[in-house]
């Protein structure tokens, strides 16, 4: 799971096949009762081709399989994306261009 909105009853699953994130609704998590997952778990699932908000993918089955290690998550250009541990909040070329300027700055 990329991300999971308990309070919403959806989220997001990352699947490398798929050139996009698949959107899932606690509707299609199987079992009973209150069903929901948390980022990192990994889940089995199946998968339609839907427009469901900014997805274009929809879960139509799911199933918990094991926890996993939450992902790291930031926010570029808009889309929610899945970085290595540790990376800066900053890209390091914006800071490189940064730094380069205030070398060369006189004042």
């Amino acid at each position: 799971m990329k991300f999971y909105k308990a309070d919403k009853g959806w989220g997001a699953i990352m699947c490398p096949e798929l050139p996009t994130d698949v959107w899932v609704h606690l509707s299609v998590i199987d079992g009973s009762g209150f069903r929901e997952f948390a980022a990192g778990d990994v889940v089995d699932f199946d998968v339609e081709e839907a427009e469901q908000d900014s997805f274009h993918f929809r879960a139509t089955r799911a199933a918990f399989v094991r926890h996993g290690a939450a992902p790291e998550l930031r926010r570029v250009d808009g889309q929610v994306v899945v970085v290595e541990p540790g990376t800066p909040d900053t890209p390091l070329l914006r800071r490189r261009m940064d730094d380069a300027s205030r070398d060369t700055d006189p004042s």
